[in-house]
């Protein structure tokens, strides 16, 4: 099903416009009582224009059955520009690209499959190692654990599949019924049942293209290039040009207080940090941050133990609490200016062994995207 259906599903669906929420609910009710999937839309986000150009909205869609998304899963529509008309026009296509290889993951159901804890245990101990280098030797354990993992679960997947075998087993068993004329209602939601089985990892979220100068590029060379280049000079490490601090803050640090904080660290500290973590979470309550290994979140974490003790000393504790300008740290962080933030550390006082450790943790971090479970090269 396919057309200008002059009505909208979401807020998001309209620009300029008073969006109507009992016809979005009405037309998205029917697409759900229809059982029909909406197609993946690329390119631009609206399919029709005023032609003041002040109203846009996304009213050209495809709808298909779920047999017909199960059969061609990688059903995809591309929206061209316009010329006479005031809508796009739609192109409806089919297109199946390898993205490249998918990273290890690890999954936490994996703890409760059984025989994976043994799994585990037995390769730690089997893993080579690198003489008196500690660090070397945790790397290479951590390789080999990897790898093991990574066969383990491939013949974890070729046993999984014995079930989706199976129900298509019971599919075959359905459809002979059905074609004797033994059909019934029951017989029709088993069927849709195991269907929706086989096929409930089905997504439609998967990255189908990108829009290059106004082109619809779907190579997946071309759409990584593109992801790349983009978040490179996002979080790339900016221009020289910026202002300089010539100022004397008021409050700085003791020399006592720079030598507890440039202290060589202990086992007790390290430990205590990592033990923080839980036994099956990463650093920190979310993981480790953006662009951020979990070596340098432990470092991380390490100085901030030793800082919250020092800060009563440099910040009033009975000043009222105050809001200037609030930020999207999720966004704002990783494209703070690190240098200027070393020159504020300096005029507070903090040592240079102290700020070349947190230097160190950004410059030596790097990021990648992936795209449909693919990353990019690193920047």
């Amino acid at each position: 099903m396919m057309g200008d259906f002059n009505e909208v599903r979401h807020k998001s669906d309209h620009f300029g416009s008073v969006f109507n929420a009992h016809g979005a609910d009405i037309f998205n009710s029917f697409i759900n009582k229809a059982g029909l999937e909406e197609i993946q839309l690329g390119g631009s986000m609206y399919t029709w224009c005023h032609k003041s150009a002040t109203k846009m909205s996304k009213f050209d869609r495809f709808f298909v059955s779920k047999n017909l998304l199960n059969t061609c899963p990688n059903i995809n529509a591309i929206t061209f520009k316009r010329y006479l008309s005031d809508h796009r026009p739609i192109l409806l296509c089919e297109s199946s690209c390898d993205y490249g290889p998918v990273p290890c993951r690890f999954f936490h159901y994996w703890i409760e499959v059984n025989g994976f804890d043994k799994l585990v245990m037995n390769s730690w101990y089997d893993a080579p190692s690198h003489g008196n280098n500690a660090i070397l030797s945790f790397m290479s354990k951590l390789n080999f654990l990897k790898t093991r993992i990574k066969e383990w679960n491939a013949d974890y997947k070729r046993s999984s599949n014995g079930v989706a075998d199976k129900l298509k087993e019971e599919l075959l068993k359905i459809d002979v019924e059905i074609d004797n004329g033994n059909g019934n209602a029951d017989i029709v939601a088993r069927s849709k049942f195991f269907h929706d089985m086989l096929n409930k990892k089905r997504s439609q979220s998967n990255i189908r293209g990108v829009l290059i100068d106004g082109k619809w590029a779907d190579e997946p060379v071309k759409v990584k290039c593109e992801f790349f280049h983009h978040f490179s000079n996002r979080f790339g490490k900016p221009s020289d040009d910026r202002v300089e601090i010539d100022v004397n803050f008021p409050n700085t640090l003791l020399v006592y207080q720079k030598a507890d904080l440039e202290s060589i660290e202990t086992t007790e500290e390290v430990k205590r940090v990592v033990w923080d973590c839980g036994s099956d979470k990463a650093p920190g309550p979310d993981g480790p941050i953006s662009l951020i290994g979990s070596f340098c979140k432990i470092i991380a974490k390490v100085l901030t133990n030793r800082l919250v003790g020092m800060l009563g000393d440099n910040v009033n504790e009975k000043k009222k609490q105050a809001l200037i300008f609030k930020v999207d740290f999720e966004k704002a962080y990783d494209s703070v200016r690190w240098d200027y933030l070393d020159d504020v550390l300096d005029k507070f006082g903090f040592g240079i062994k102290w700020r070349r450790w947190i230097q160190n943790c950004h410059r030596s971090s790097r990021g990648s995207i992936l795209i449909n479970g693919s990353p990019t090269e690193e920047f």
